[in-house]
């Protein structure tokens, strides 16, 4: 949204595009996720070669102990990718439900506090608030 940013992203693509370079034909969204695309390739490699590597060989445990850092690693960035899309599909929820008041959204809150904000939101329209 800042055309400052834009105007650089495209500056640098043109240039990328001209230089004929590795990166040239690709766009910014594939290179975002080349870096996520890389883990499961290191843990298929990590595999790969703890299963060539004989048991009394010494880097064995080194390379099993990889495996695991690199599971882990793995695991949570596939949880905060989860997450990341989630809070985008609740930020867009304005966009797909008519008459959703703004201040019910927001990309701290989870769907289950959204719907249960907008069911209070629709009982307390629906029935008027008695003071005694």
């Amino acid at each position: 949204s800042d055309p400052r940013f834009t105007a650089f992203v495209q500056l640098r693509y043109s240039e990328a595009s001209k230089s004929g370079g590795p990166y040239a034909k690709q766009k910014l969204t594939e290179l975002l996720i080349t870096p996520v695309q890389r883990m499961p390739r290191y843990l298929l490699l990590l595999e790969g070669i703890i299963r060539l590597t004989p048991d009394e060989h010494k880097d064995k445990a080194v390379l099993k102990e990889a495996l695991e850092g690199f599971g882990k690693a793995a695991q949570r960035i596939n949880e905060d990718k989860r997450i990341a899309e989630g809070r985008l599909k609740i930020l867009n929820l304005p966009n797909v439900i008519e008459g959703l008041p703004p201040t019910v959204v927001s990309s701290t809150r989870t769907i289950s506090e959204i719907v249960n904000n907008v069911e209070l939101l629709e009982v307390v329209e629906a029935e008027p608030l008695v003071v005694p």
